[in-house]
């Protein structure tokens, strides 16, 4: 824990340090608040058989403009099994994105995760860097759905370990002015073992209640295919943010 809180600490003082020698002012920050209750059909649980596992998720996210169409985020999120009430994870992380143009979008992070024993699942901490690119076919449209696909390479920060591409296809559109829906899917294919991890398919729901607060329902299908998967995943997902600007 003391190491999450070292690298949380570091991501905030880059963060602060990039928007202090940004040319231009910076935007405020606004602050979000997410709480999400998450079951799965099917994922390994602490004592390693292969069963259904809830969990419930709080993050905290800082985010602020730091220069002309270039924004950063700081986050940190609290993974907590409703099975056997334990911690299942911490995971904190930097992020910054670049707008190119009103299709293209970078997006570069780093993030860190740590998961605490549990039963017979020992101990592991992660780092990872991702680098990534949005494009979005039609921008600003308002009468049509709109199309994006997004490409992503994740790896360990020693790059020896848990390098992978992924490709999403995401299809938006609003069923009324404060409802909208996304239906998306990904490929997932890992480099270090050539082979395809996953397909993963996924459908959101999200109605904004006020102008600062909304509610998400989430459903994804992971097709585990890599070498030895015994078991995909059904993963329903209830979501409520809340955002505080300052």
């Amino acid at each position: 824990m003391r190491a999450m809180m070292r690298r949380m600490f570091l991501c905030f003082v880059i963060l602060v340090l990039s928007s202090t020698l940004s040319a231009a002012k910076p935007g405020p920050v606004v602050f979000t608040l997410m709480e999400r209750f998450e079951g799965h059909s099917d994922t390994p649980s602490s004592i390693r058989d292969v069963s259904g596992e809830t969990y419930a998720y709080t993050m905290l996210s800082l985010f602020r403009k730091l220069d002309e169409d270039v924004f950063g985020n700081i986050f940190y999120i609290n993974k907590l099994s409703l099975d056997d009430g334990e911690t299942a994870g911490n995971i904190g992380g930097i992020s910054v994105t670049k707008k190119h143009s009103k299709h293209l979008s970078m997006n570069y992070s780093y993030s860190y995760t740590s998961n605490p024993e549990r039963n017979v699942v020992p101990s592991s901490d992660t780092d990872r860097f991702s680098i990534a690119a949005n494009y979005t076919i039609n921008p600003n449209t308002m009468s049509a759905p709109s199309y994006s696909i997004l490409t992503t390479y994740s790896t360990g920060t020693d790059f020896s370990y848990g390098r992978t591409i992924a490709e999403k296809f995401t299809v938006k559109d609003k069923f009324s002015k404060k409802s909208d829906y996304a239906v998306a899917y990904q490929y997932v294919y890992g480099l270090n073992n050539s082979e395809q991890f996953t397909n993963q398919y996924s459908l959101d729901l999200n109605f904004n209640i006020t102008k600062l607060d909304r509610i998400s329902f989430g459903y994804l299908f992971i097709d585990n295919i890599y070498s030895g998967a015994a078991y995909d995943d059904n993963i329903v997902r209830l979501s409520y943010y809340r955002t505080i600007k300052q």
